[in-house]
């Protein structure tokens, strides 16, 4: 083994480590930014395990439709 095939296994062990570093810091990065935009301090900012209600319109579209199935198929209260 000579000096420069050594030098091309130090620059691979170099470079690993190096990609594992700059890996790191991006993820760490990407935490800090979501959660700063979440407001809460992590993955868990929901308390008791509640599931958020769902807010888009694609969502309330289904809410209504279900609503207004569940009010034509029942019958009229009678008094």
């Amino acid at each position: 083994m000579n000096i420069f095939d050594s030098a091309i296994v130090i620059s691979a062990i170099v470079g690993g480590v190096m990609g594992g570093l700059v890996s790191v810091i991006l993820t760490l990065g990407l935490l800090r930014r979501d959660r700063r935009q979440r407001g809460g301090a992590g993955p868990s900012a929901h308390s008791g395990g509640e599931f958020r209600t769902p807010s888009g319109p694609l969502s309330r579209r289904y809410t209504h439709t279900e609503v207004a199935e569940a009010q034509r198929t029942e019958p009229p209260p009678q008094a």
